[in-house]
């Protein structure tokens, strides 16, 4: 089975990527439905790594997701040539049945088309190239910082989709 993927961009970064897949993911697991993340870091240079994060890891952004009660947290650095086969390759690691993959990412929006696509409006006109590309394909988009309101928002239109049902 194909995980619900939601993916969250945003035009640049420190706009809350992060603080957004965590509170999402916190909500999920307390409605029983397993979640996953995957924090993509874009490079030019010719570069393809993935690593499984442990538990311990003390990065704050990857300890909040599993303190959101995410199973599984990889961090991918790639170019644009060895995103896909790394996206693979996670794919491939995730256990059968119904769970909700979220990854943060603006490219991988070139790549695939995901259940839900979030991305996070700045104030300026600070945007990353992958962002000017991707932003008018999101589903929602949310001015950063986002609040408690657009979470909830998320959350109502992701509880009428029957494929991530515990």
């Amino acid at each position: 089975m194909t995980p619900y993927l939601i993916l969250i961009g945003a035009d640049h970064r420190n706009l809350g990527k992060s603080t957004l897949a965590a509170a999402l993911a916190d909500v999920l697991t307390k409605k029983g439905i397993p979640v996953y993340a995957v924090k993509l870091r874009g490079t030019a240079k010719p570069v393809s790594r993935l690593v499984r994060e442990q538990q311990d890891e003390q990065k704050p952004s990857v300890h909040a997701l599993f303190a959101a009660g995410c199973s599984g947290v990889w961090h991918m650095e790639s170019d644009d040539r060895g995103r896909r086969e790394r996206f693979t390759e996670i794919l491939r690691s995730l256990p059968a049945g119904p769970l909700v993959l979220i990854c943060e990412s603006n490219a991988l929006r070139n790549d695939l088309v995901p259940d839900l696509f979030i991305h996070l409006d700045g104030d300026g006109n600070d945007i990353k190239q992958s962002a000017r590309q991707t932003r008018h394909l999101a589903d929602i988009r949310i001015r950063a910082p986002f609040s408690e309101h657009d979470l909830e928002t998320i959350v109502a239109r992701l509880e009428q989709d029957q494929r991530i049902r515990p």
